[in-house]
């Protein structure tokens, strides 16, 4: 089951909720000005939105606004990214902004129910497809990444993994990315987020880096091992 809802609608819908605050990283504006304009709007909203009188909506919106797991998704493409995920009990609602009238405002709000999966799918959708970089795993100390380790000379650059990360790190992009993961945000002592990170080098493909300690990791990866690792991550087996 799926809605589509301008800005303004979506607004309404988390105001008559209840919520007091609306999905990261939703970038929603409001098309009026004034509050009589804004009153107008509500006024044709109520009479054919009734939220609190939809049997299918409620149990949607609660999900969103109060899920168990939550998945927040950033990145740019052609136009920024922007995504939430929520997820409670074997229940997943994917909500995706469309492009606004420019970047820095977003447009249109779907909204997607289904199974948990529905999620992982969702981030790889807005991710969009892309084969595997053809670089390899590449791992470094972010000290020498950084050129600030005493043992490299002034001239040499670094260690050759060093070059080949700052060079794969300054490569055109296509496509990039952020997902955080949280689960138990329903309870007093919620698990600490996970992280996926992603960009797509142009005329190579895609790569998922990570700081892990003091190293940072880049390594290659195609659309299924994204979406398995999705899988696993929002607490799926990865090839359910």
């Amino acid at each position: 089951m799926k809605w589509r809802f301008t800005a303004d609608e979506f607004i309404y819908v988390a105001r008559e909720f209840g919520a007091d605050r609306y999905p990261a990283p939703l970038r929603l504006l409001s098309s009026t000005r004034y509050q009589s304009e804004w009153e107008a709007l509500e006024a044709s909203f109520r009479s054919r939105i009734p939220v609190r009188g939809d049997a299918d909506l409620v149990p949607v919106l609660q999900t969103i606004f109060e899920p168990e797991t939550k998945v927040e998704v950033i990145g740019l493409r052609r136009t920024p990214v922007r995504a939430f995920g929520a997820i409670v009990s074997d229940i997943g609602v994917a909500v995706v902004q469309h492009p606004g009238a420019s970047d820095d405002r977003g447009g249109d709000v779907s909204v997607r129910v289904g199974s948990v999966d529905v999620v992982a799918r969702m981030v790889a959708s807005v991710a969009g497809s892309s084969v595997a970089g053809t670089a390899g795993r590449l791992v470094e100390s972010l000290v020498r990444l950084q050129g600030r380790d005493p043992n490299d000379s002034w001239t040499s650059g670094g260690s050759r993994e060093s070059i080949r990360m700052r060079e794969l790190l300054a490569a055109p992009r296509t496509s990039s990315g952020h997902v955080q993961i949280s689960h138990g945000c329903q309870t007093s002592r919620p698990s600490p987020p996970r992280f996926v990170s992603w960009f797509d080098v142009r005329d190579d493909g895609r790569y998922l880096y990570s700081r892990r300690g003091d190293d940072l990791y880049i390594d290659p990866c195609g659309d299924q091992q994204f979406l398995d690792g999705l899988r696993h991550l929002v607490g799926l087996n990865p090839r359910a």
